[in-house]
């Protein structure tokens, strides 16, 4: 969830709104999921999440992530890969061109 959380803040920061995004029939998923755990979080840790654009392709993002504490160790890590689809055809689509340039 703190992944998915960090991703769409990237897109709000950007003026980019999901929702704006829905109403045209856009919507991303996560097509792939590589996640590393190498060390626990604990109640009430302060997580920050930095987050990457390691590849854009016409129809999908490829982003790195990964957690860290308030003494800055890494918790976790993933590799993400986005697909851009077509929600009325279920079916991938080129990526926004807005956040085509944003990322290139």
């Amino acid at each position: 969830a703190f992944f998915e959380r960090a991703r769409t803040e990237i897109l709000r920061q950007l003026g980019i709104s999901q929702q704006t995004l829905l109403q045209e029939s856009i919507a991303f998923v996560v097509k792939k999921m590589d996640i590393s755990y190498h060390a626990p979080a604990h109640l009430d840790d302060m997580l920050t999440i930095s987050t990457q654009v390691e590849q854009v392709r016409k129809a999908s993002i490829i982003f790195k992530q990964t957690i860290f504490n308030q003494n800055k160790r890494v918790i976790s890590t993933a590799d993400v890969l986005i697909a851009c689809v077509d929600i009325t055809k279920m079916k991938p689509c080129a990526l926004p061109k807005l956040l085509v340039l944003e990322f290139i």
